[in-house]
């Protein structure tokens, strides 16, 4: 079968990222501006472990030349794309981090509601 329904995957990856993001919206889920970035970076990391997955079983290099295979190529590039996936998320737990650090709040204090987050997070942006 050269195509297979993946969304089962995709999905269980999204959930378990939502599930890892730093920042929770009002109801404890997944914060409405952090969809996308769970999104892509779930497909991402899904074609990462299958790219990774079939260079370890067929090797990185064409063993009569010793030249990379493009696959290895691949997963070099899904590697990169996968780091980029997450930047968003971790940018954005950077933020929520600063936040408490001008707020005087240590840092393993409960998180204070997300609206408040959310305004610093805005007054930080039209700063940069």
């Amino acid at each position: 079968m050269l195509l297979r329904d993946v969304e089962a995957e995709v999905r269980e990856l999204h959930e378990a990222l939502a599930e890892a993001a730093p920042v929770r919206g009002p109801d404890g889920g997944l914060p409405a501006a952090d969809v996308v970035a769970v999104e892509r970076a779930a497909r991402t990391l899904k074609r990462w472990r299958h790219v990774s997955v079939w260079c370890d079983l067929h090797g990185r290099l064409v063993e009569r030349t010793g030249e990379v295979k493009p696959a290895a190529r691949y997963e070099l590039e899904a590697a990169r794309e996968l780091a980029r996936a997450l930047q968003p998320l971790r940018e954005r737990h950077r933020k929520v981090r600063r936040v408490f650090v001008l707020a005087g709040r240590p840092l393993d204090a409960p998180e204070p509601p997300f609206n408040a987050v959310a305004r610093a997070l805005a007054g930080m942006e039209r700063e940069a």
